[in-house]
């Protein structure tokens, strides 16, 4: 890795290798914009997300599903 890699850095490495390994976009299982805030609630409650040491706001869950459709 590289000591000076910034979070911008970080994104667009991982976006590369989504592209990579042929990861698909949620709209490819025919999620649509108007089903993410229903996402993204349901995700606030699960228990995977108890584990994780940050809280996420809704729109902060909201926008990464955004860029991951």
């Amino acid at each position: 890795g590289r000591t000076d890699a910034t979070a911008e850095d970080g994104a667009a490495w991982v976006g590369e290798l989504c592209l990579a390994l042929n990861i698909p976009m949620l709209s490819q299982f025919g999620i649509e914009a108007k089903d993410l805030p229903d996402i993204a609630d349901k995700s606030a409650n699960a228990s995977s997300m108890k584990g994780i040491p940050i809280e996420w706001t809704r729109e902060e869950l909201i926008g990464t599903l955004e860029n991951a459709r």
